[in-house]
């Protein structure tokens, strides 16, 4: 008789004896399949209808340099990137995602490209003065968005905010309309998103909590550090895009698009490296 708990999901069962073979496929096709969400400023389409982003244009330059000529991303809903890439549906993803132990049990993470941030996306005003995660946690009546599959909501829940008032979206617009029409106080995301939220909103409803006090960790204020993320059977492909960002990261192209996209030089991870970001997490 099976246990259910102890049964694997469909999507991991299926990887987990897949070999390393992707590389041969995307060198020989010089094609590569990229799986990504919409959230600005990570990931968006301009008025054009483009996709464009930081992301985006750090997949373009460092498979540029790896001599694949093609793209084919395929948008999805966050939360389902991570079965979506295990069950071989794209070889990455590409979509400011955040470096965790959690993910990193199921996923191969390049070298961080960017660090950001928490924040809170609130009504003009800032009339519930929320400042914090536990400004949130002290007023139990009020409650707060989070992209579901995103790290915000752990965050929030280790701040003391109960599962109660933490209400599940399915993306990043969703939220800001659930701020906008009173649905929740707040939208937590991090600072990048809320601040292009702010500058793009046309109602004039919103604004970011300022200033705003990140959750602790290791009596460090909470940073989160984003990279791509790969099947952990890829080794070559992991090691051939690694060996491209130690050129990127840091170089002029990438403070370019840093700026160009609202992150600013001080979102450089320097020389921080995933094994170190996950070595402090685990503390």
């Amino acid at each position: 008789m099976l246990i259910p708990a102890l049964v694997a999901p469909w999507w991991l069962a299926s990887t987990a004896n897949s070999d390393d073979t992707s590389w041969a496929r995307i060198s020989r096709d010089v094609t590569l399949r990229v799986g990504t969400a919409l959230e600005a400023p990570y990931v968006y389409l301009d008025d054009a209808g483009r996709l464009t982003g930081l992301e985006v244009e750090t997949v373009e330059h460092i498979a540029a340099e790896l001599g694949i000529t093609r793209i084919d991303w395929q948008q999805t809903a966050f939360d389902s990137l991570i079965p979506d890439l295990l069950a071989g549906r794209f070889d990455m993803i590409a979509a400011g995602l955040f470096v965790t132990p959690q993910r990193a049990a199921l996923l191969a993470f390049s070298e961080p490209t960017f660090h950001v941030g928490p924040t809170l996306l609130v009504g003009i005003g800032n009339p519930h003065r929320l400042n914090s995660y536990a400004d949130l946690a002290a007023q139990a009546e009020l409650k707060v968005a989070v992209l579901h599959g995103a790290v915000e909501a752990e965050l929030l829940r280790a701040c003391g905010v109960a599962d109660r008032q933490i209400i599940v979206v399915p993306d990043a617009l969703t939220g800001r309309v659930a701020v906008e029409t009173g649905l929740t106080a707040a939208l937590a995301l991090s600072q990048p998103s809320v601040n292009r939220m702010v500058a793009d909103q046309r109602l004039g409803k919103l604004e970011i909590a300022a200033p705003f006090q990140a959750p602790r960790h290791n009596g460090l204020g909470y940073i989160g550090f984003g990279a791509m993320a790969f099947r952990p059977g890829d080794r070559e492909l992991l090691a051939r895009w690694n060996r491209q960002l130690a050129g990127f990261v840091g170089g002029a192209t990438h403070r370019e698009l840093l700026i160009a996209f609202g992150f600013g030089a001080d979102a450089l991870p320097g020389s921080t490296t995933t094994a170190e970001i996950l070595g402090r997490m685990a503390r």
